[in-house]
This record gives structure tokens, sequence and C-alpha cells, in this order.
């Protein structure tokens, strides 16, 4: 498990960053990360203009590539809420 601390305006406090689980070894990606209530994910950026242009990303936001082998890591009971 990571962990890692962030600065707010009433003071210091900790966040957990849960490693989920990935495919690779040496912190290489795809990785799959939880972060609170939050999911993050490590993938290979999506660089291809046409697909970009095609997808209208907004400034600021990003597309990352997640293969079906991350979604193994995703606790089952969320999954059922959000898609059973």
């Amino acid at each position: 498990m990571l962990s890692n601390t962030r600065q707010q305006n009433s003071g210091v406090f900790a966040i957990s960053l849960i490693l989920l689980g990935g495919n690779t070894g040496s912190g290489g990606s795809p990785r799959l990360y939880q972060d609170g209530e939050d999911y993050l994910v490590q993938g290979y950026a999506v660089t291809d203009p046409q697909l970009l242009a095609e997808l209208n990303i907004p400034d600021g936001e990003a597309v990352v590539r997640v293969p079906q082998t991350l979604w193994k890591y995703l606790p089952l009971r969320r999954l059922i809420s959000q898609f059973g």
C-alpha cells in the first residue's frame, strides 16, 4: 500500500492510495489504484490525433488506454452496484 499526504487549507490530512493490481512488475503500466471512493488508472496515454479528435477531450483531461485485464482488480460489490 502506498501512502500520500495532501495539504488542505485547514491543515494536512493523510490519503491512503491502495494498489489494487497491475499486469507488470517494477511499477510499469497498466496499474489500478483506489484513492478513497475514486479509482486511478496508470496506463499508456492515447496520443493518436485522429482518435483524440473523435473523442473531443476538453483541455486538462487525458485519455488512458485500459486493458480488460485490469477490471479483475475492481471490488466485486462495486461492480454489482454500478452495473447490476
